[in-house]
């Protein structure tokens, strides 16, 4: 099969996937305390994110993209904008991508985060309430399962903590756990309840 310049998927997969998921692979690799950081490494991530963004925004003006690749194009920019500290930036192209279809999970949890990283907790929690509610949903195209359902009510429970609402914090750690057995986040927050209520007594 030959691969044509102009044909939109491979387009996609070569000029934006595989290069921004080389660069999360490298960049989620285990630390070790004998790594020794160069110089410049942060740049060098910082050059592709923003040489991404052009190649992006080409891609959707083009408008030759199926619906689960616009909306895939629009979460990718948005990642992009959130590692160069441009937040705002960020939630609009993840508003975008309802121009192309239903919120999906991993958008609500995008969105979410944003949020919460500016401690507008009401806000994140919307947002992680509909990442559960459209993962029941079928789907186009390809998700990350945890973001239907253990991501979603793990950070629900943060934000009820940081709202001071600890019961509902606590029952959303124990369906985040109902999903992921055994997980560590929830068993550290599992003993951070408890040890809450002892100190109430």
């Amino acid at each position: 099969m030959i691969l044509k310049p102009d044909d939109h998927f491979w387009y996609i997969v070569f000029k934006i996937i595989i290069p921004l998921t080389c660069l999360w692979i490298r960049s989620h690799r285990p630390k070790r305390l004998s790594v020794v950081r160069l110089p410049g490494t942060q740049d060098t991530k910082q050059r592709e994110h923003r040489a991404a963004l052009p190649v992006l925004e080409q891609f959707l003006q083009e408008g030759r993209g199926w619906t689960p690749d616009n909306i895939g194009a629009c979460l990718l920019a948005g990642r992009c904008y959130a590692r160069l500290e441009q937040p705002d930036e960020a939630m609009q192209s993840l508003f975008r991508s309802f121009c192309y279809g239903i919120p999906q999970p991993e958008i609500c949890c995008e969105i979410g985060g944003l949020f919460l990283e500016r401690q507008q907790y009401p806000q994140a929690a919307f947002w992680y309430h509909l990442a559960i509610e459209t993962g029941h949903q079928p789907h186009e195209g390809f998700w990350r399962q945890e973001c239907c359902d253990y991501l979603p009510a793990i950070q629900l429970c943060v934000c009820y903590d940081r709202m001071g609402d600890i019961s509902t914090a606590a029952a959303y750690n124990a369906l985040a756990g109902s999903f992921r057995r055994g997980d560590a986040a929830v068993a550290y927050n599992r003993q951070y309840f408890a040890e809450k209520a002892a100190r109430r007594k």
